[in-house]
């Protein structure tokens, strides 16, 4: 079973900035048939980044739903996992929450 942990999330279009790209183009290996994005940077350097299963496209029309998260685990079948990946906006329930304030009140913590 895969285990792999997100940290360093931020949005696709932030993510441009950050690392100076104007332009990406979305590329399927030949030898695996996996897609993975590669992203145009100054000085003709390139980021490239893995890509959920779950996007077909990257356009004005789902750009804001799409975040760059950077990934490391193992994968289902035992292999290390580590980069950046572009994923959908996680989306989460809240099932309760917990403040300090809540805390120092009912221990009477001042």
């Amino acid at each position: 079973m895969s285990k792999i942990s997100f940290s360093r999330t931020t949005g696709l279009v932030e993510f441009f900035g950050v690392i100076g790209a104007t332009g990406l183009d979305i590329c399927q290996s030949k030898k695996t048939g996996n897609s993975y994005v590669v992203f145009k940077c100054a000085n003709n350097k390139e980021e490239i980044t893995m890509l959920a299963k779950s996007i077909t496209g990257i356009d004005a029309s789902n750009v804001n739903a799409l975040q760059v998260s950077w990934i490391e685990g193992t994968t289902d079948a035992g292999d290390p996992l580590e980069g950046y990946m572009i994923h959908p906006v996680g989306e989460r329930v809240v099932k309760q929450s917990f403040s300090l304030a809540d805390l120092t009140a009912a221990v009477g913590i001042k």
